[in-house]
């Protein structure tokens, strides 16, 4: 006989004015009636006032549009869509999720109190991994995404505590049998003498992390009470999830404290009861948009166990509800993590409301008329190439001659009175204007001009016209976006980053995190007190500024009479090495397989040792004036040196004339 799950009783009176603290505990019967009580309140508020909103995003991001035909006709009208609201998501995630995710690791932390500087950066390096093996980047994508269609980009962050087993290689020597030489029987099968490594041993290792798991906003629930974008602002009671789970996963939490799984047969008749929501609704619309057909709640496997059960995830600060097919309360315990354990991105938000406002919604009227002014440029061409035929009344003539086509004819007494072609005016010249203003119109609003996002100067915009204007609109660009990663950074990232701290200090076993983490005090980890920053936005205004200054900057730093003057006045030189890195940092480029600055090799260095060829001319043009010089010195030196000797010798033979003519006077 099939299993019977009882229907959830309503409220009694008793129950409905029965007050319990945040100490006591609910038994499963009143958790199973206030988390499903709570749940469907949320879901009709959801489905009366946003799944419509949902299913008109999801409209604008697939750029679909219904098709019309001409009145009275099945022929197709044009039916164009533009893709103005993915351009702009499309150019913002980019700038957002680089931003983010700038450096690794892209969080820095501060010690508090008494906890060291070390502590801080193994807590961060432990993290680290943590967050790599969560897939944190893809999970931000996803949410940031939805957050840009939607509005709003949940997520959950939980611990994982259980075993997994995977595959490991253990060496075993198995001997190889062949064909082998006996001395006495010749050849035989037997051990040739080698072995072979055979390893195939499923090895059981324990699950002690915190995980991240993107949550669709079609399936997300939260009060709808809740006055803040921000999860756990105090006004918010109550948030969770509602999800299509497999038997097969909810049988492993089977051992896992607090669970109480019901047998298989009741699973079964829960997941043959499982019914569909506005949620669903809103998946299987996209699904359409997209050309195909989808049931989210069908089962599409044979298999018993991949047969899915709805599961309600229910949180507030105090208490956590696992509900199973909105019949049996199958987790029920005071919230181990002490806070509500969802997050949320949002793009643009409403004072006071939860649920934000996306770049759809920002941009859907202006997207719905560039639509509307397309497809009536195409329709009046369309006219215009196949005109209509006008005939006199009496005139007959076949419908079938009168259609156009190649080499066709129709016979009429009066050809030209008897059938006219229609006329089509001139198509009308402002068209394309508005189309350029109604882009306009969508980047004012979104904040991602076309020289930020695309590459390209748009039209109709005066800015355009100089260089000065093009940046201006850069740099404007570069502030709205940085104002979304500020928020992403305070509201959602750095809570995130302080909850995934505490688990870790709450819930990680110390002697895995040693054999992961060997050197680190996993004690003074688990005990610090620590301060997650992340300076993203900051980074995007220091880039934003260098790349536009350094220019100019370069030209006064690097200047010869610059560099003279502090090398005189105060002993100091610039550090080209970190000029480099600052250049590095700016252009957002990463270093791959090295860095943008090496140590010069032995052979460079002594090349630089050298004197160049210019100035090995120099010293040869300086020998050889030398050597002139020196030559024209020694030529001087003996030019005097004969005169002296001419004006000695004259001398000497003047003396010995004045002696013989003294001799022959006497």
């Amino acid at each position: 006989m099939a299993a019977q799950v009882q229907p959830i009783k309503p409220m009694t009176e008793e129950e409905k004015k029965k007050v319990t603290s945040p100490s006591q505990t609910w038994d499963n019967e009143f958790a199973l009636k206030v988390t499903v009580a709570d749940y469907e309140e949320s879901e009709r508020y959801l489905a009366k006032f946003h799944q419509q909103r949902f299913r008109s995003a999801d409209e604008m991001y697939t750029a679909w549009v219904t098709p019309k035909v001409w009145e009275g006709t099945k022929m197709p009208r044009a039916s164009l869509g533009v893709f103005l609201g993915l351009q702009q998501v499309h150019s913002i995630l980019p700038v957002e999720l680089g931003a983010i995710f700038s450096e690794t690791p892209f969080f820095d932390g501060e010690p508090i109190g008494n906890t060291q500087y070390q502590t801080v950066r193994d807590a961060i390096r432990i993290m680290s991994k943590q967050l790599r093996e969560a897939k944190v980047r893809q999970v931000f994508n996803e949410c940031l995404t939805e957050a840009k269609i939607y509005g709003n980009g949940p997520f959950e962050l939980g611990y994982d505590l259980g075993t997994m087993f995977r595959p490991e290689a253990v060496r075993k020597d198995i001997p190889i049998l062949g064909s082998v030489e006996h001395p006495l029987f010749g050849r035989i099968t037997g051990v040739t003498g080698k072995n072979t490594v055979y390893s195939e041993k499923l090895m059981e290792r324990k699950v002690n992390r915190p995980y991240l798991e993107n949550v669709s906003i079609k399936d997300f629930f939260i009060d709808p009470n809740a006055a803040s974008p921000v999860v756990q602002h105090p006004s918010c009671r109550y948030a969770g999830v509602r999800k299509l789970v497999p038997i097969d996963n909810i049988l492993a939490l089977q051992n896992s404290p607090g669970f109480k799984i019901p047998p298989k047969a009741v699973l079964l008749e829960l997941a043959e009861q499982k019914q569909a929501t506005e949620g669903d609704n809103s998946k299987r619309a996209l699904e359409a948009y997209l050309g195909g057909s989808w049931e989210p709640s069908m089962d599409t496997t044979a298999d018993p166990g991949g047969k899915r059960i709805e599961i309600i995830r229910y949180a507030t600060r105090d208490r956590m509800v696992w509900v199973a097919g909105r019949k049996l309360a199958i987790f029920n315990r005071p919230n181990p993590y002490g806070f509500i354990n969802f997050f949320s991105f949002w793009h643009v938000a409403v004072p006071g409301r939860f649920y934000a406002m996306g770049v759809m919604d920002l941009t859907e009227n202006e997207q719905r008329l560039q639509e509307e002014i397309i497809n009536g440029k195409v329709d009046w061409l369309a006219l215009s190439l196949n005109p209509s035929t006008i005939k006199r009344t009496g005139v007959r003539i076949p419908q079938s001659q009168l259609r156009r086509r190649p080499g066709g004819n129709m016979e009429t007494p009066n050809p030209a009175e008897d059938i006219l072609r229609e006329q089509m005016p001139d198509p009308p010249q402002q068209a394309d204007q508005e189309i350029a203003a109604s882009e306009i119109r969508a980047q004012k609003v979104t904040g991602v001009s076309d020289v930020a996002a695309l590459g390209v100067v748009g039209q109709g915009n005066s800015a355009n016209r100089t260089a000065t204007g093009i940046n201006a609109q850069g740099s404007a660009t570069g502030r709205r976006l940085q104002y979304l990663v500020e928020n992403d950074e305070d509201a959602v990232i750095e809570p995130m980053l302080e909850a995934w701290a505490r688990l870790n200090q709450k819930f990680m076993d110390v002697e895995q995190a040693q054999l992961d983490f060997p050197g680190v005090d996993i004690l003074a980890v688990k005990n610090a007190s620590t301060r997650f920053i992340l300076r993203a936005s900051a980074k995007m205004q220091s880039r934003q500024w260098i790349l536009q200054t350094f220019p100019q900057l370069a030209q006064t730093i690097l200047n010869p009479a610059f560099l003279d003057q502090i090398a005189r006045g105060y002993g100091m030189k610039p550090d080209l090495l970190k000029i480099g890195e600052i250049i590095w940092d700016a252009t957002g480029m990463r270093e791959k397989g090295g860095n943008l600055f090496i140590p010069l090799s032995a052979e460079e260095k002594r090349a630089m040792n050298q004197p160049s060829a210019e100035d090995n001319l120099k010293m040869q043009m300086q020998r050889e004036r030398i050597e002139g010089q020196a030559d024209i010195a020694e030529e001087g030196h003996s030019a005097k040196l004969m005169q002296i000797a001419v004006e000695r010798i004259s001398d000497g033979l003047a003396q010995e004339g004045d002696t013989e003519s003294e001799d022959a006077a006497d």
